[in-house]
Formats: C-alpha cells, structure tokens, sequence
C-alpha cells in the first residue's frame, strides 16, 4: 500500500509541479530530489528499527511526500499557478493514517488490517468523487462511463 500511494504521489508531482518545466528552471527539480533524499536518511533507519521493510516502504513513501511538497512549493514560486491542495492533501492524509493504522494492526490483529485497509480504500474513493473532483467533472465522468440516468 505504501509503495502504490508513493507511485499516486509521484503522478500528482507531475502535474502539480508544471511551474517548474514552464519557468524553465529545471534545476529546480534537484532541490525536491534533494528533499526526498533527505527524508529518506532521516525517516528510512528509525521507520526500519520500528516496522522492518514495511517501516521502509513508508519511508520512501514519506520521502515521495516531500519531494512533491518542495517541487509543488518551488513550482507555485516561480510560475505561479493556483492549484486546488486541499482535497488532494485531505485524500493523501486519509491514505496515509489508513496504511499506518493498517500496517501497526498487522502485528496484532491481521483480520483488523485487512478491514481497515478495505475501509480505508473506500474512504479514499469516496472523497476523490466527492471533494477532489468539481461536480462537472464527476458529470463529465459519468457520461464517460456511460453511467448516464435515462
């Protein structure tokens, strides 16, 4: 789960760190590396110690957290485009305390984990519809889909 949210962190720095490639100012993108590199050093040993290589799954996790935070910072700096952070950080923030809360019941109660991983799994669903996506958007989907009410 970890490793999957890091891969879904890394695709939204790609669109929310845009500024960087339309500035022109590439070099940009080596102070983000920087910062994953940085918080994979300091959070990778004391993750490891605490829950062994899933400890280091949520490390890089973390680390693609960072990245993405300083190359959207750097971005919103340099060519500045106002993009919507809230809903996005609402649905990492839920991912995030599912794949923490599920990873820690591992060790105890593996049945619970799994419950609070499919919990967390629709949680998160249900508020990409609803809080990340605008209401055309969910109606352009939906006729996508071909789910349109007739």
């Amino acid at each position: 789960m970890p490793l999957t949210l890091g891969m879904a962190v890394i695709s939204v720095e790609s669109v929310s760190a845009i500024g960087i490639g339309l500035s022109k100012r590439s070099l940009l993108l080596l102070i983000s590396q920087g910062s994953y590199l940085a918080m994979l050093l300091v959070a990778g040993p004391s993750l490891v110690k605490l829950f062994g290589i899933v400890g280091l799954a949520h490390a890089v996790l973390l680390a693609h957290l960072a990245r993405t935070s300083v190359a959207t910072w750097l971005a919103t700096r340099v060519f500045p485009l106002v993009p919507r952070v809230r809903p996005v950080l609402l649905v990492f923030g839920v991912t995030i305390a599912t794949s923490l809360t599920s990873s820690v019941l591992a060790y105890t109660h593996s049945a619970s984990a799994i419950a609070v991983l499919w919990l967390g799994l629709l949680a998160v669903c249900v508020l990409a519809w609803t809080v990340v996506l605008s209401k055309t958007e969910r109606k352009t989907a939906v006729m996508q889909f071909g789910l349109k009410r007739r």
